[in-house]
């Protein structure tokens, strides 16, 4: 029983980013669009903002990939310490990006 959960516990944080890229990905693709230069784009938090919604889906995938591939890749640990870690990466870039439109997308201030 030891042995299956200390092989359990250290895939919990890879899952649970599967669990929040598959969540926040589907929850982006349901809520109402709009047509911003013929791409459709959420009015909820990207109204103005088609580029930054773009970057936000291509970090939820490049996290999502990087979670499953260090879930498939167990045998070497190389390899899926990189998966991680770019998982990681596009996790936090991807918060941060939805950061970005929320809080200065209600205030109507542009950093950029």
């Amino acid at each position: 029983m030891a042995y299956l959960v200390s092989k359990i516990l250290p895939s919990f944080p890879i899952l649970s980013i599967i669990y929040a890229s598959c969540t926040l990905g589907t929850i982006f693709m349901i809520l109402p669009h709009d047509q911003v230069d013929g791409t459709p784009v959420p009015i909820v938090v990207f109204r103005d903002r088609p580029t930054a919604f773009h970057a936000f889906l291509i970090s939820i995938m490049l996290s999502f990939t990087g979670a499953f591939s260090a879930l498939l890749i167990q045998h070497r640990p190389r390899v899926e310490r990189f998966c991680r870690f770019y998982a990681m990466a596009s996790t936090i870039s991807a918060l941060a990006i939805l950061l970005y439109a929320t809080l200065f997308g209600v205030s109507g201030v542009l950093l950029i």
